[in-house]
């Protein structure tokens, strides 16, 4: 299942929400309840199953971000 992070405009929280097949409502604010929602960008790294190794996460450069460590999406 897909995980989605989100912020709300209104009070300022971030929060994830897991998102299956079945799950097609509104999304909104857990804390303030309001609807005025922004979905948040996440970098998402790939591992090398052989070697365990990280690569293109952005924890694993100094930059943080994704075009400039190389993380593919």
């Amino acid at each position: 299942m897909p995980i989605y992070e989100y912020k709300c405009v209104s009070c300022c929280n971030e929060f994830s929400l897991y998102f299956s097949s079945f799950n097609t409502g509104k999304v909104i604010c857990p804390s303030c309840q309001s609807e005025d929602i922004r979905k948040l960008i996440s970098c998402l790294g790939n591992v090398n199953q052989r070697s365990g190794e990280t690569k293109g996460s952005c924890d694993s450069c100094s930059s943080g971000n994704c075009s400039s460590c190389g993380s593919e999406s």
